[in-house]
């Protein structure tokens, strides 16, 4: 969530598994970046249900993810119909 608000939500966000572990504060090694991994995929594949007092949103919350196999950084995509439970005058927790 914090990579996308860094970069837009609704655009690729790109990133390795062990740099998603290092801004988790998580160790760098195969056990980590294969949770990592694993969280991604049942983001991608289960429907989340968020709101708050003014909106709420039940969906996926990653719409699609990928990996370049040449240099191993993966992209994905976070759904664009969040962004408003995301905005600087919200508090979402996930």
């Amino acid at each position: 969530m914090h990579h996308a608000r860094k970069h837009g939500m609704g655009v690729e966000v790109h990133s390795t598994l062990r740099g998603i572990c290092t801004a988790l504060g998580w160790a760098k090694h195969g056990r980590s970046t294969d949770r990592v991994r694993r969280i991604l995929t049942r983001l991608t594949e289960c429907t989340v249900e968020l709101r708050d007092a003014r909106f709420s949103f039940t969906g996926h919350l990653i719409e699609f993810m990928g990996r370049a196999d040449e240099t191993g950084r993966f992209y994905l995509m976070l759904s664009p119909k969040i962004v408003r439970l995301f905005e600087a005058d919200q508090y979402t927790f996930l």
